[in-house]
């Protein structure tokens, strides 16, 4: 909210207050017309889970991480916004450096809990510039001493009953301020970036200490059977969701996955939130971070040599009931098989491939993205390994790229089990797949198809690869032949302009070199 006159953000707050967040209102005004408009807006229009908030992925060299927060539609940036905060003067406007001051002065329970309900009314919004100038009021560095306070008195509290008023009382102001912070950094990624230079290293443990006191809090509740685990009101549960989003956030920095990594701590507190029963929000989070973290090339070795965090996100994306969890734990691995060291270790665990199989014929488009392009990683490796790959359960992903090759919806899909089909060729699996059924047939229509696209170019560039290999004295010889002759025998000219490119034209010129040197046949 920006007055006209002021030079940062201000507040126009009115009592008495609820802490629980309520609708509010954004209001326009100006020297003609006192109230312009005013819209409505509710807690649903808030994002409950981190993932959700952020923009479509963006790849590079087939691994996908997300970095940007949306941008802000508003054509008005509102000047000035109506709260409510208890013992505040009714019409009583306030700075986001009046707001930052209190938090920084408050000691006392109940000026902390009035200073952290404050901020947290007014710095409930998504409009990223508003965020930025409270981050320059420092907003970040007040709040995150504030949670270092109180994460001091938990630790030094003398009361062992865990359900007591008092403990409580302290679990709701850390998820206040949780939540508060994690209102903040709904920043531009410049200052997001600025604030994990200057608080980052200070913050993250204080998070995971929060994390681990909740876990133990889910654990405690599961063990008792408590009727309040898994509460969306339940302050540890609130606690955990703010927490996790905060650490999701950071992780949209492409610059900052490095040094998150390697806190220590991080990825064994965000395996145990994935595969713990915890609230959903949380979960997806931890794995979205994952997904994230496991983007960057000098992370990818590092994660996939962490102790059980492989085998947690297979087992999520083999068997969560969640098909969002599923999803980002498909695109972690996929990610984490872009780097030549993974292929290997990853290639040899069955459940692995088990699970990709499963995910590429998931109904969700992201997902099969996901599981094809792990595929699409895992086959380009060595012939030892790509035996394996062409053997596993029966011949199963042959023929599960080789159905999405032919007739998957999304083209990416389609691109990616084409150039695992065209990866898993060698000397060693020729005739292994020249003997599967209906594989070279199946290579030829896709080769011949007039779709936009590499699907044509890379099944075409499979057979090439496979004529060159497979001998006369083979069983598949003749079929193989018969799968040329088909590909050469469609015309060029027939073929829109658009659809022969010229690594296409390269495909076809080499596929009729190998029909009249191998097979005697002039073309």
């Amino acid at each position: 909210a920006l007055c006209n006159d002021e030079r940062e953000p201000c507040y126009f707050l009115m009592a008495p207050c609820v802490l629980e967040p309520e609708a509010y209102s954004f209001a326009q005004w100006s020297d003609s017309n006192e109230l312009m408009a005013e819209a409505m807006l509710t807690p649903d229009c808030q994002k409950d889970s981190c993932p959700s908030i952020l923009k479509d992925e963006d790849s590079k060299g087939g691994r996908h991480v997300s970095c940007k927060l949306p941008e802000q539609n508003f054509e008005h940036v509102p000047t000035k916004r109506q709260r409510t905060v208890s013992n505040i003067n009714p019409a009583a406007v306030v700075t986001a450096s009046e707001i930052v001051r209190d938090v920084f002065h408050a000691i006392t329970e109940e000026e902390r809990m009035l200073a952290t309900s404050a901020a947290a009314t007014c710095f409930e919004h998504e409009l990223s510039q508003v965020h930025d100038e409270e981050i320059d009021a420092r907003a970040d560095i007040a709040l995150c001493k504030n949670l270092a306070l109180l994460l001091m008195k938990h630790h030094f509290s003398q009361d062992p009953d865990q359900q007591s008023k008092t403990t409580l009382i302290l679990w709701k102001e850390i998820a206040m301020t949780c939540s508060t912070i994690e209102m903040v950094y709904r920043c531009s990624d410049s200052k997001l970036a600025e604030c994990f230079n200057r608080t980052g290293e200070e913050l993250l443990p204080l998070l995971l200490t929060v994390m681990a006191n909740c876990l133990q809090r889910s654990n405690e509740d599961q063990n008792t059977a408590n009727i309040t685990s898994g509460d969306k009101l339940d302050p540890w549960s609130t606690s955990m969701k703010a927490s996790n989003k905060i650490i999701a956030r950071f992780a949209t920095i492409p610059t900052v996955l490095i040094p998150m990594a390697q806190q220590r701590g991080l990825l064994s507190t965000l395996k145990r939130v994935a595969t713990s029963k915890v609230i959903d929000e949380a979960r997806f989070s931890a794995l979205w971070t994952l997904a994230n973290l496991a983007y960057d090339a000098d992370n990818m070795v590092m994660i996939a040599c962490h102790p059980g965090l492989v085998d947690a996100l297979v087992e999520i994306a083999y068997a969560d009931v969640s098909f969002e969890a599923r999803n980002h734990a498909a695109k972690a691995i996929s990610n984490l098989a872009w780097r030549p060291e993974n292929k290997i270790p990853l290639s040899e665990r069955p459940h692995l491939l088990d699970a990709m199989v499963g995910l590429i014929g998931s109904s969700v488009t992201k997902t099969r993205r996901h599981a094809a392009r792990a595929l699409r990683f895992l086959s380009d490796t060595p012939s030892q390994e790509k035996v394996r790959l062409c053997q596993h359960g029966g011949s199963i992903i042959l023929s599960t790229i080789l159905k999405r090759a032919n007739n998957d919806a999304d083209r990416s899909v389609r691109e990616c089990a084409a150039t695992a089909i065209s990866n898993l060729v060698c000397e060693e699996t020729a005739e292994l797949m020249g003997n599967f059924p209906g594989l070279m047939q199946t290579l030829s229509r896709i080769a011949i198809m007039t779709e936009r696209g590499n699907a044509p170019t890379l099944a075409g560039e499979a057979l090439c690869s496979l004529a060159e290999l497979i001998t006369k004295d083979m069983q598949c010889y003749q079929e193989l032949n018969s799968s040329v002759n088909t590909v050469l025998s469609c015309n060029e000219d027939e073929l829109p302009v658009h659809n022969v490119s010229s690594r296409r034209q390269n495909m076809l010129h080499r596929l009729g070199q190998l029909q009249r040197e191998k097979m005697g046949a002039y073309v």
